[in-house]
């Protein structure tokens, strides 16, 4: 796969893109409502007011196995990919149409965990079963037919239930002409920026403009992809990834702090 800016669309129907890998050594999906809060109506204010700028989400991280042809192992990004894979099938669902094909791949996630066996077959079943609706909130999925005890243990997996039955709840506030608006906006318009790992050791050229549409990237963007393509093995880049968007995520926490301040 290419290093460049696509969106959320194009780069889930990359032809070479059969699946992006969550591998074992990351860590769970972690977000919290108050974190898929924020994403949702960042990317809720661009569809409502139209403005030029495009929500954009940064960058992600992957590399290609040659072992594991067309699957690329997502080493950075995986909490705002898999928000946004989980706000798209409850979409579809608030829809009522079929999970499209670019959301899967042979029957598995086109955004598959590896972290534990649980997390995958969980992934599995939810996109091809439907969700039997319930006023019980998160309760709904845990009482699926297909929905096995053992997943209650599975941080991911909580995690992943709570976001989505926050999500779907979230989408009542648009009517059902304007639900499928917003998803092709979803999918259409939300910019993520793709850096391939192994590209980044043959120059700097490949990701000082990581953008198709001929936008330059964010200085801090391109500072982050120099130094992680000089980081040796996988395991410290994911380390060195993470160190990185605390200090980043942070700076704009105190960004934020200090503009409610003024007030």
């Amino acid at each position: 796969m290419y290093t460049g800016r696509y969106s959320f669309i194009e780069i889930l129907e990359f032809k070479n893109l059969d699946q992006f890998i969550i591998p074992e050594i990351q860590r769970d999906y972690v977000w919290q409502i108050t974190d898929v809060s924020d994403l949702l109506d960042y990317i809720a204010d661009g569809f409502i007011t139209a403005e030029s700028d495009v929500p954009y989400l940064g960058f992600i991280y992957a590399y290609n196995d040659k072992d594991y042809v067309h699957k690329y192992f997502l080493v950075d990004g995986q909490q705002r990919m898999t928000t946004i894979y989980l706000l798209l099938l409850a979409s579809y669902r608030k829809m009522k149409k079929k999970i499209p094909e670019y959301l899967s791949y042979s029957k598995n996630p086109k955004i598959d965990y590896k972290v534990r066996q649980a997390t995958h077959d969980f992934l599995t079943y939810f996109i091809h079963h439907d969700i039997v609706s319930s006023e019980q909130g998160e309760c709904a999925i845990e009482n699926q037919v297909w929905y096995h005890s053992e997943y209650s243990n599975d941080p991911t997996i909580k995690n992943m239930i709570c976001n989505y039955e926050y999500m779907a709840s979230w989408l009542d506030q648009f009517s059902l002409e304007d639900i499928p608006k917003f998803t092709k906006y979803v999918e259409d318009t939300v910019d993520i920026s793709y850096f391939d790992i192994d590209d980044g050791r043959q120059g700097e050229d490949l990701y000082i403009y990581m953008n198709s549409r001929g936008r330059q990237l964010e200085a801090n963007e391109t500072l982050k992809a120099s130094f992680l393509s000089l980081v040796g093995t996988c395991e410290e880049r994911v380390k060195w990834g993470r160190i990185w968007e605390n200090w980043q995520k942070n700076i704009v926490l105190r960004l934020r702090f200090d503009a409610l301040s003024d007030y």
